[in-house]
């Protein structure tokens, strides 16, 4: 049985790289807008470089009427000051640069979704994959949102995050070793 070379390399490095993601730094708010009718909690991943390399909102609507999120007008501006579109969870890569369908939010509830600057993908091994964004401490992220409701029209606002670097404990390091030693026997076993 020969397996290609691709998917051994794409074994190895999502079981090295698996066990350390969203360690060694995080994101706290540092401006929330109190007027308007939503309210997003965000989660950062990181990878093994603290590198930020994922974002995961939730939506919460708390008004009385439908909250349409207009994904087109909303975006990410970086700690570098680049402010780019975002793609959300159930766009194809390929599509990025496509309209995208606004998502409706109800009355009292929420939605969940996975963001990532439009143009920060990169196509590796038949396979788009988000590229990170370097974050050093003290640095902000902002996240712009722009919505419509039947009787306020349309609106946007900011909420901004400021990075703060946590250390790396022990722990960090014997996940590190784990997901190479887990890397390490997946690649023995498929090469026998």
């Amino acid at each position: 049985m020969r397996i290609p070379i691709r998917v051994l390399f794409l074994v190895f490095l999502l079981s090295a790289v698996a066990p350390v993601l969203a360690l060694g730094s995080s994101f706290t708010p540092d401006r929330v807008p109190t007027d308007v009718p939503i309210t997003v909690q965000a989660t950062f991943w990181f990878d093994i470089a603290s590198n930020l390399s994922g974002i995961s909102l939730s939506i919460q609507n708390q008004s009385d009427e439908t909250v349409t999120v207009l994904w087109d007008e909303s975006s990410v501006v970086d700690p570098s000051g680049l402010s780019q579109r975002v793609i959300h969870t159930g766009v194809r890569f390929m599509d990025k640069a496509q309209p995208q369908a606004p998502t409706p939010i109800p009355p009292d509830s929420r939605v969940e979704v996975s963001i990532w600057p439009a143009d920060r993908f990169v196509f590796v091994l038949d396979t788009w994959l988000p590229r990170p964004i370097p974050v050093k401490d003290g640095e902000s992220l902002r996240i712009n949102l722009t919505w419509r409701t039947p009787t306020g029209g349309q609106r946007s606002a900011s909420w901004s995050w400021r990075a703060t670097i946590v250390g790396r404990s022990p722990v960090f390091w014997i996940l590190v070793v784990l997901g190479v030693l887990v890397g390490l026997g997946l690649l023995i076993l498929l090469l026998q």
